[in-house]
């Protein structure tokens, strides 16, 4: 059954044979899908390893097993709240008052 296996051809070693013809527009081809290639497996295995540790980290939440990260400490301090402002005048009192700063501004 081995020999029923055809193997694809070694894009690295298509590359050095069609150098070595001095075909280096096929070289150039051969160059590119090697590159593809190995640029294409690192970034699966990088997918593979992404997705394992994002849910194993959210498995090991979830039961328990880590606590999550504590969020970030704020880099700015909190503003100083004032003492809320509080009317103590009444309705008749303000009118009062606003008549008599338009009668001064006339």
């Amino acid at each position: 059954m081995a020999d029923d296996v055809i193997e694809k051809p070694n894009s690295t070693e298509t590359f050095i044979d069609k150098l070595a013809s001095d075909d280096n527009a096929g070289a150039g081809e051969a160059f590119k899908d090697a590159m593809r290639g190995k640029v294409g497996d690192a970034l699966d295995a990088s997918r593979k390893d992404y997705a394992s540790n994002l849910f194993n980290a959210a498995r090991d939440v979830m039961t328990g097993q880590q606590a999550p990260e504590a969020a970030e400490p704020h880099s700015d301090p909190k503003p100083e709240v004032a003492e809320p402002f509080t009317a103590t005048a009444s309705k008749d009192e303000v009118q009062q008052a606003f008549q008599q700063d338009n009668k001064e501004g006339e």
